[in-house]
């Protein structure tokens, strides 16, 4: 039962990350996606809070739930301008969620990019850009 909660808190995470992606392209990001989770949780002026949650926005490669998250420029992605604060954008992201333990603390990696759909695949290798078998879309 807890690796079900953690697979799910994984799938959540990068939805919460999809959505962050989305508020910073329209706020901070002039158009373009943040190139860390530390951007992400940075909080731009004058906003008091960052556009995800502290403990996913504290670390490049953050450790929640039983899964390790990392985010990276997307496949067929460039540089983009600095944002508001300074910080270097790319034009696409990938972000990935992989158990610490497999078999523990998950069975399947997930994965997602600019198009928000999440995608899993069994075992500690996520998903690769471009989606397709035999990765799975996540409903």
């Amino acid at each position: 039962a807890r690796m079900v909660g953690n697979e799910a808190s994984g799938m959540a995470s990068l939805r919460a990350i999809n959505t962050a992606q989305f508020q910073y392209l329209n706020g901070c990001g002039r158009g373009n996606y943040a190139e860390t989770l530390i951007i992400l949780g940075t909080k731009p002026a004058p906003n008091s809070q960052g556009y995800i949650s502290e403990d996913l926005g504290s670390s490049l490669s953050p450790v929640r739930n039983g899964f390790t998250y990392s985010l990276r420029n997307g496949a067929g992605g460039a540089v983009g301008p600095d944002d508001c604060n300074g910080n270097p954008t790319m034009t696409k992201y990938y972000a990935s969620a992989v158990p610490v333990a497999l078999g523990q603390t998950g069975e399947h990696s997930y994965a997602t990019n600019q198009g928000g759909a999440l995608w899993q695949l069994e075992g500690s290798t996520p998903p690769d850009e471009p989606f397709a078998p035999p990765a799975q879309r996540v409903q």
